[in-house]
């Protein structure tokens, strides 16, 4: 048996995780700094709700590994701060889209935007892109 590479080390840790497949990504810009995100739907079959009631904010996210940022809700003039959870992602290979991330399950809800997709859209520091 091997030394672990890097893609098997987050195997693991994802299959130690909650999937949450995303079913939408909107392209959204955060206006005080100018920062390209990405609005992550959860998909309606994993949150038993409407689509768009279940949302994260992603940014900068690499070689698996998902950064999420906590977008305030009153006007910033500076750059949000990054969520503590630690999560992964998968992409389509074709589109580069996120498919699905992976998260804590204690994590779930409190690395999410407090709100709808909707009223993230109405946030005065989004704008979609």
């Amino acid at each position: 048996m091997g030394i672990p590479t890097i893609k098997d080390m987050q195997s693991i840790s994802k299959s130690r995780s909650m999937e949450i497949p995303i079913s939408q990504v909107v392209d959204i810009l955060y206006k005080p700094t100018g920062s390209c995100l990405h609005a992550l739907v959860a998909s309606s079959e994993f949150t038993d709700q409407p689509e768009g009631n279940l949302v994260y904010v992603e940014a900068g996210s690499q070689h698996n590994m998902l950064g999420l940022w906590d977008i305030p809700k009153e006007p910033a003039t500076n750059l949000s701060p990054k969520v503590s959870a630690e999560g992964y992602y998968d992409r389509d290979p074709t589109t580069r889209k996120i498919t699905a991330i992976y998260l804590q399950e204690e994590d779930v809800t409190p690395a999410s935007y407090t709100g709808t997709l909707k009223d993230l859209l109405q946030n005065p520091n989004i704008v979609k892109r």
